[in-house]
């Protein structure tokens, strides 16, 4: 998953006019919003090509969505999402629960 998740970060990163990037602002209203996703967990990680990426984990408790986003520049990439959202954190899922 990490190997998924730092490919998707330098792709994102690397072109600004990513069509799996939005600004800032349209990816928590989109997430807000749409998904009816609320964030649960910031933190702010260094990557190979890409450093102070601020990831954020939102969730929406009742249908058990949740997507991992990471931002930098105010430009948001959709990381990571599923639909059984059972407690896992964002160093759950990239460094694997064991880490």
């Amino acid at each position: 998953m990490l190997k998924v998740i730092l490919t998707a970060l330098a792709v994102c990163f690397a072109m600004p006019a990513s069509a799996a990037c939005i600004s800032e602002a349209q990816a928590y209203l989109q997430l807000t919003n749409k998904y009816r996703e609320v964030v649960v967990e910031t933190e702010v990680r260094d990557f190979p090509r890409a450093k102070g990426v601020r990831m954020d984990m939102f969730v929406n408790e009742d249908t058990g969505t949740w997507t991992l986003i990471g931002t930098l520049n105010s430009i948001s990439c959709g990381l990571t999402s599923g639909k059984k959202y059972n407690g896992q954190t964002i160093a759950d899922i990239l460094d694997g629960p064991d880490a």
